[in-house]
């Protein structure tokens, strides 16, 4: 099988990076809760969210986790990608109704 078969966009190489940005919205956060069952105040409740060390309403991880997992499987390398392993650094928490930006950036391995 030829690598522009697996990899539309071309096999991947050491350093290529991409992006994504997007802003959270509360829908975003309400859905997500349909199919994680994650519903801590924290993601709901302005009062509590307000009062905890992040000031506000905190967007679940595994929103920003999709997010990082479509820039890989939509851009870098796209199409064809499946996940083996992966290594996730929340420099900070996602806030609802921010525009935040994504990025992943090749850093080498192994396949078969």
């Amino acid at each position: 099988m030829e690598a522009s078969s697996v990899w539309p966009n071309g096999r991947p190489t050491v350093g290529d990076a991409a992006e994504r940005s997007r802003e959270i919205t509360s829908r975003d956060i309400e859905l997500f809760t349909e199919i994680s069952g994650d519903r801590s105040p924290i993601h709901y409740d302005p009062e509590v969210a307000a009062a905890t060390s992040f000031g506000g309403i905190v967007v679940q991880g595994g929103i920003t986790t999709a997010i990082l997992n479509a820039v890989v499987a939509e851009d870098l390398p796209g199409p064809g990608t499946v996940f083996l392993n992966v290594d996730w650094n929340y420099r900070a928490p996602g806030a609802a109704r921010r525009r935040d930006q994504w990025s992943c950036r090749s850093r080498g391995g192994s396949h078969g």
